[in-house]
C-alpha cells in the first residue's frame, strides 16, 4: 500500500477518534425536569416545574417537552401549558420569556375558587382593592406603593397610620357591592379581590364576559390562609417586578420557618377562648370568635369545642365567663381612633379589667391581647408563633417570637415600625 495512503488513512482514524472523544465531552443535556404536583403555591400557567418562581428553568422544561414529546405532561407538569390551548409548543415557552422580560402576554393562572382566570400582563402601576386585607398582602409582596383605590368601608376601619396614604385615595363603591361600571371608572390596572368572603366573586365572570379583563387584572388568590405565603407569592409573582418577587420570596421562607416550628409541636395542646373587643360609637361589644382560628395556627392552640365553628357571636358577660371557664383569652382588640397608640396598654388594661376581671383567664394572667389592625391573613403565622411562645410551649422562644414579630411589623407592613409596643400584649405585662 502506497505509504501516503497509509499515512492519510492513520490522519482520518486520528481525526475521527477526536471528533467521538469531542462528542463525548459535551455537556449532557442538562434540564432540570425534576417537578411538584401538589402543594404549588404559585399557581400561573407557566410554572412547568411547580415552584416558587416563574423562570429560565420553566422555560426549558417547556422546551424539553416538545423536543421529547412527553405525552404525560398533564399529569407531570400540571401548570405548563402557559397560553391555556391544551397542548405544550413553543408558543407556550415563549410566554414565560415573555414573562421573564416583562414583555406584554396574557397570564392565566388558577385564581383562589379554583376558576382558571387570566390577566393582562405586565401589570400596570395604578391598583385598587376591595378590602384592607388585599392592602397588607400588597405589602408583604412589596408593591404597596401601586395602591390608589378603596373601598369605602377601608377608612372606617384603618387610617393612614396604617395604610400610609388612604385619606387620598379613590373609593370604589361599597365593601358589600362594587359593580364593574364603578371599577372601569377607578382609573385602575388591576383589582385585586379579598378572595375569602364572597362579596365580589361575581367581578371576574362579569369582566371577563364584557371583555374588560383584557384590559384590567382581576386577581383573586388566597390572602387569609394560616400562613398567607400562597397568595402573597402569588402577588409577588404575577406583579413581578423583581423586588416584588424576591420580597414575597422572603416572607415566605420566613413563614415556612414559623409554621416548622409550630408543626414540631404536634397536635395542639391548649384550649383557648377567643374574644373580640371593638368600640364602635360609645357601646362596647363582646363576641365569642371561635370562628377567626384562622389567625392562629391550630398547632398552637385549640378553640373552645362549642365555639370554634361559630364565626363571631356576641354574648353578655355571664355566657362569656362560663364559655372560658379554666382556659386562657386571646383578645382581638380594636383602637378607638381617639386613643394614642402611646396610651393603648392603658386604655387596654381599662377594657380587660372593665370585662374580664370575672374570668378565670384574668385571675391566672393568661390574657393574650393583639391588636387587630394587624390582624389580617399574612401575619398569621407571625402572631401564631408568638402566642405559642406568650402560652410558653418549649417549641417556640418567647424572645425569638417577640423579634420575628419586629421583624415582621418593619418589613412587611404597609406602615413601618420598629417595635410590638403597642401591638400585642400578655396579661402579665398588663397588670
Amino acid at each position: 500500500m502506497d505509504k501516503k495512503i497509509v499515512i492519510a488513512a492513520i490522519v482520518v482514524i486520528a481525526l475521527i477518534a477526536v471528533a467521538a472523544a469531542a462528542l463525548l465531552m459535551l455537556p449532557k443535556d442538562s434540564t432540570d425536569m425534576s417537578s411538584k404536583t401538589d402543594d404549588i403555591r404559585v399557581t400561573i400557567f407557566g410554572n412547568a416545574n411547580g415552584d416558587d418562581v416563574i423562570d429560565e428553568k420553566d422555560k426549558k422544561i417547556i422546551e424539553k417537552i416538545v423536543a421529547d414529546d412527553v405525552k404525560d405532561w398533564k399529569t407531570r407538569y400540571v401548570y405548563a401549558d402557559a397560553n391555556q390551548d391544551g397542548k405544550i409548543t413553543s408558543e407556550d415557552a415563549d410566554v414565560v420569556q415573555n414573562y421573564i422580560d416583562r414583555k406584554s402576554t396574557t397570564l392565566y393562572y388558577k385564581d383562589y375558587f379554583g376558576t382558571i382566570a387570566h390577566v393582562p400582563y405586565p401589570i400596570g402601576s395604578k391598583v385598587g382593592v376591595d378590602h384592607p386585607y388585599p392592602a397588607f398582602i400588597m405589602a408583604a409582596a412589596g408593591v404597596y406603593d401601586r395602591l390608589v383605590a378603596v373601598d369605602d368601608a377601608s377608612p372606617m376601619y384603618y387610617g393612614d397610620s396604617v395604610l400610609p396614604g388612604l385619606s387620598k385615595m379613590k373609593i370604589i363603591g361599597s365593601s358589600t357591592k362594587i359593580t364593574l361600571e364603578q371599577v372601569a371608572a377607578a382609573g385602575i390596572d388591576a383589582f385585586i379581590i379579598y378572595s375569602n368572603w364572597p362579596g365580589h366573586c361575581y367581578l371576574y365572570d362579569e369582566a371577563e364576559k364584557s371583555g374588560l379583563a383584557n384590559r384590567i387584572a382581576f386577581i383573586s388568590v388566597d390572602i387569609q390562609q394560616l400562613d398567607g405565603a400562597s397568595g402573597t407569592l402569588m402577588i409577588g409573582a404575577l406583579f413581578n417586578t423583581g423586588d416584588s418577587v424576591s420580597k414575597s420570596l422572603e416572607y415566605a421562607g420566613k413563614v415556612d420557618k414559623i409554621i416548622d416550628k409550630l408543626d414540631g409541636m404536634g397536635v395542639a395542646k391548649r384550649t383557648v377562648l377567643f374574644d373580640y373587643i371593638a368600640q364602635w360609637g360609645s357601646d362596647y361589644y363582646q363576641y365569642i370568635a371561635g370562628g377567626a382560628a384562622n389567625i392562629v395556627s391550630k398547632k398552637a392552640v385549640n378553640f373552645t369545642a362549642a365555639y370554634e365553628n361559630a364565626g363571631n357571636v356576641m354574648v353578655d358577660e355571664e355566657t362569656l365567663v362560663a364559655a372560658s371557664k379554666g382556659v386562657p383569652i386571646i383578645i382581638q382588640f380594636q383602637m378607638p381612633s381617639g386613643v394614642e397608640r402611646a396610651n393603648v396598654d392603658t386604655y387596654l388594661g381599662e377594657r380587660i379589667q372593665a370585662m374580664l376581671t370575672k374570668t378565670d383567664a384574668y385571675a391566672n394572667k393568661e390574657i393574650y391581647a393583639i391588636d387587630s389592625d394587624l390582624i389580617n391573613g399574612v401575619s398569621g403565622a407571625y402572631f401564631g408563633a408568638y402566642l405559642t411562645a406568650a402560652m410558653l410551649y418549649d417549641s417556640v422562644d418567647y424572645d425569638d417570637a417577640v423579634k420575628e414579630l419586629e421583624s415582621f411589623l418593619e418589613n412587611f407592613m404597609p406602615a413601618k415600625v420598629s417595635s410590638s409596643k403597642g401591638y400585642a400584649y400578655t396579661n402579665k405585662e398588663l397588670s
